[in-house]
């Protein structure tokens, strides 16, 4: 499901010690994942639709045509 959309204005690398700020900082968000990131994106213009958009997926970024 489509739930918005953004720009992804920067593609940062993340090291240990970025990263463990992040989960420091807010761990509700970052605290969960096992998973070690190495980048991380950094969004601008976030915009959360009203209604929800449902469509089949694909793997990676893709654009969504409308109908």
């Amino acid at each position: 499901a489509i739930i918005g959309e953004a720009e992804i204005v920067d593609c940062i690398l993340i090291d240990k010690d970025f990263n463990d700020k992040l989960r420091s900082e807010n761990p509700i968000v970052y605290e969960n994942s096992n998973y070690v990131e190495t980048y991380a994106w950094k969004l601008d213009n976030v915009k959360k639709y009203d209604k929800v958009i449902y469509t089949k997926g694909k793997l990676g970024l893709w654009n969504y045509e409308m109908e």
